[in-house]
Parts: C-alpha cells; structure tokens; sequence
C-alpha cells in the first residue's frame, strides 16, 4: 500500500538513458503533434480569453505562449498552451483509459523547461515521465465514478509527473507534489449534451497542467501532501473509483516496461474520437463510390450504445456541441474533409445545406454491433449505410478509426498534420525549422533555442 510512493520514487530517479531509442521517437513525436494543435488552437476564442490572463498578470517572461508574442511565467504558460493543445479536440489520446495526455504533460513540461533553459534530453524525460503516470492513473481507474471527465481530472497526475521530473525534485518533494497534485484534480463532463455555447471543457488541458505545475512548485518550496494520496482510504484512486474498487495495483506494475507513453493515440480529425468511425466511414463511401451529398436521400448510423449515449445533438449552438454531435459531425463529412480543422467555423451551425442534410442522418444502436462491443471491449464499429436516388443503398463498415492503436497514423502522417496546423499560425519556413528542432531534440543544449520558433510578431 505505498503506491504513490512507488511512482514518485521511479519519476524522481528516471533518467534519459534509461529510455529506449523507440521512446526517445515517440516522445518527439508526441511533441510535434501537440504543438501543431496548440499553434492552430491559439486564434480560437477561447484561446485569447484564456490567454489574456496572463498577459494582464505579465511578471517574470519564463516561456513562451505558443502562436503569440507574450512569454509568461511557466505556471500561466502551462495554463494558456494546455487550452490551446485541447483547443480543437485533435490532442492525443487513449480513449480506452479516458486520457488526454499531451495537452496537459507537454505545457507543463515545455514551459519550465523554458524556465530553467533545460536541455532535451531533461525534456524528453520529462514528457515520459508524465505519459508514465498519467497511463498509470488511467488504468487504476479505468472507468471513474458517473459524471466525472475523466481526462480531466487524471490529466493534474500527467502534468505533476512532467512537472517534478523538470524541475528535479528529490523523492520527497515528488511525493509531497503528487500529494497536492491529488488535491487538485477536478473536471465534470456535463459540458456539451445540451447543445449549449459553454466553453469549458476547453480548460481540460489547460488546467491539470496549470494544477500540475503549481503542485510542483509549491513541494519545492516546501509545502507537503498527503504521501498516500493515491491508495489511501479516502484518497483520490477510491472517491473517483466510485462504487468499483480501483486497481491499485496498475499503478506501479512493470513501470516503464513497457513505457506507456508507447500506447497514445494521435487523432487525424477535429472531433470528439468515437466519431471518427463515422468520418472514416463517410470517406470510404466518398472515396469508393463518389458519393456527393446531394446523391443522398437517407443516411443510417448504426452503432454500439457507447457511442450513441450522450451524443445526438441535432442543432448544436456551438462548435463544441458540434464536435461532440454524432449526427452533426457525419453530416458535416459529407461536405467538407475533416482533417483540416479550419472548417469548424460558427457559420457551419447555421449552414442551411449541412442542415437539411442533417435532418436525412438517422442514428442508431444496432444489437449485432452491441453484442460484438459487449464481448471485445473498445468502441465497437459502424456501419453507415447512404440511401441514394433512385433507391440504391452503399454501405461502409469501420472496426478501428485512423490513429487508433490498430490503425494508427504513420509518422510522415503526423508531420504532415503538424505542417497542415502550425501553417495556419506560422510561416512555412519557420514550421520546418520547428520539425528539424524536434527531430534533434535530444541534440539541443536549450530548449528555449527553439520555442523562440513558437512566437509570432503579433499578440492577437
């Protein structure tokens, strides 16, 4: 029953030679995605309103807030870049542990990073560290109590990891870290079934790591935590676990063998991920029978109830409602290529064409596709099935979205997403050096060497 114990001793200790070569990669890889979605995501508006925080409360210029010209202390650094990375619902992911890694490890980390001019490697290992523990979390708590965001709460164990092991704290202050780390974790999913303009699920990756790096800070200053807070009776594994008994045991079992952070999921699209079964449906039917939206009489969404609960908002008033609708975002499929995240703009929620559209989508739980879900786990498939003019009917079928563990995206794929989004904010010369930064990481003797690459002129 030392858990937390366990885990802080192994964070404190971890070093980079201690990472295998496919780690090192990966890690780098981890980074240049979340960094091509926090780039994009820092024109958004909730991006600025958060963002606008910390330029009102400037002080010390520590790191730097990706896509705009400010740099900020670390702690707000983490709080803006960790809103940005989750800005657009195209972060990283493990869908079957509820976790959103990146956007609340790599801010954190970056950001002190930044702080302390730290080379790459101290990074690298930082980010591991955090993708470690947070997985670690994840699976003791597979399925946490109802009403609870998973990653959003998990997301502070992340960021705190990331944290401590950037800074260099000692087992102790690591200990007393995630003791308060613990403390800090919160996060409802009551954000979006509505249909309403709430924004506040955009603050799932930024404040974890925000939570995170203050927890680092203030152990390393000398304020305690609860040194049992994971395993303890009324410590955080129990009260989220709800009803089920966690399972203490996966937090220390075979740490770093293999490493976690070998299992993320990279998302090719800008919605909630149990849609992309249905986007890379409607792209098969595209791809393979050039199907046009104004072919389609009638589109029939058939699927396990994981995936049907929750999530039919049929006039969403948002672009999160709109990103978390199962009906919208297949419509939306239909028109437009959904790996180009530009197109979630307000206008799409009043487009007369989608919406008419919209209307012809009929969602459903089928009981085959229910039976198969309830015996294998995941997600379960989908099958849409287009009624065209004239009465003929095509139908795609998809078991594992692209970016899933069993299809995952390749690594030119996730260059090019990164070029796609990082474009949009930086000029194109300054995205490949970026790439090149990334690729060398471990190479760099200062970090801040290339998130200065990361600032633009403009504050906007």
């Amino acid at each position: 029953m030392d858990e937390t114990a366990k885990l802080a001793d192994f964070v404190a200790n971890l070093s980079y030679s201690d990472l295998p070569s496919g780690v090192v990669h990966t890690a780098k890889l981890c980074l240049l995605d979340t960094l091509g979605v926090g780039l994009f995501a820092s024109q958004m508006p909730w991006t600025k309103i958060v963002a606008q925080i910390g330029d009102e409360r400037r002080g010390a210029e520590e790191s730097v807030v990706w896509g705009r010209s400010a740099k900020v202390p670390a702690e707000y650094a983490a709080l803006d870049n960790g809103v940005a990375a989750h800005g657009i619902e195209m972060d990283d992911r493990k869908p079957s542990l509820g976790l959103h890694p990146g956007c609340q490890v790599i801010p954190s980390a970056l950001g002190l990073a930044e702080k302390l001019h730290l080379d790459g490697k101290t990074l690298i290992t930082a980010i591991t560290a955090g993708y470690e523990v947070i997985f670690r979390v994840g699976r003791a708590i597979p399925r946490p109590r109802r009403g609870i965001n998973s990653a959003a709460h998990k997301g502070v164990w992340g960021s705190v990891a990331a944290s401590t092991k950037t800074l260099g704290l000692n087992k102790t202050q690591t200990l007393n870290a995630f003791g308060l780390a613990g403390f800090m974790a919160s996060g409802i999913s009551d954000y979006s079934e509505d249909g309403s303009t709430s924004m506040m699920k955009r603050l799932m990756g930024g404040w974890p790591s925000h939570s995170g790096v203050m927890a680092s800070l203030l152990a390393q200053n000398g304020l305690t935590g609860l040194g049992t807070m994971l395993e303890d009776k009324w410590g955080y594994c129990r009260i989220f676990a709800g009803n089920e008994e966690p399972r203490l045991e996966e937090l220390t079992k075979d740490l770093g063998r293999p490493f976690q952070i070998l299992e993320r999921e990279i998302k090719p699209y800008a919605a909630w991920g149990g849609s992309h079964l249905c986007i890379d449906a409607v792209n098969v039917l595209k791809l393979q029978y050039q199907i046009q939206p104004q072919d389609v009489e009638q589109v029939v969404v058939s699927c396990a109830s994981r995936l049907y609960e929750n999530r039919q908002i049929r006039r969403p008033q948002s672009i999160m409602a709109g990103q978390m609708s199962m009906p919208f975002i297949t419509a939306l499929a239909f028109f437009h290529d959904l790996r180009d995240p530009e197109v979630w703009k307000e206008e799409i929620l009043s487009d007369e064409r989608i919406l008419q559209f919209l209307d012809r989508v009929e969602c459903r739980v089928d009981e085959e596709i229910e039976k198969h879900w309830r015996a294998a786990g995941g997600q379960g498939e989908v099958k849409i099935i287009a009624r065209l003019k004239g009465g003929v009917e095509k139908s795609a079928t998809v078991a594992h979205s692209k970016g899933t563990s069993e299809n995952p995206m390749t690594e030119e794929e996730i260059r090019e997403k990164f070029l796609l989004l990082a474009g949009r904010r930086l000029p194109p010369e300054r995205c490949t050096q970026v790439v090149t930064a990334v690729s060398r990481l471990e190479q760099i003797a200062d970090v801040c060497e290339f998130t200065e690459l990361l600032r633009t002129a403009e504050q906007n």
